[in-house]
């Protein structure tokens, strides 16, 4: 179940990190959208989750961004 607000992780068994926000009108056993989103070249996840939340909690939007591996997203370092 999902819990309201910004929180952060890491996928087991790797050192990928990812930043995910549930907006505060979230109710569990409802379907909610979810936008994937990928940040910039040198960034990370949080920098774009952050920048956005204010939209997603006005349309009700599941914001989830993973961290690239390395530097950027490309079929070399993920």
């Amino acid at each position: 179940t999902a819990v309201p607000g910004l929180q952060t992780g890491s996928i087991a068994g790797s050192s990928r990190h990812f930043t995910v926000y549930v907006p505060t009108s979230y109710t569990a056993g409802e379907t909610w959208p979810v936008a994937l989103l990928l940040h910039g070249s040198g960034d990370r996840g949080a920098t774009i989750v952050n920048a956005l939340t204010t939209e997603a909690e006005a349309r009700g939007v599941v914001l989830v961004a993973p961290d690239a591996a390395r530097e950027s997203w490309d079929l070399t370092y993920g």
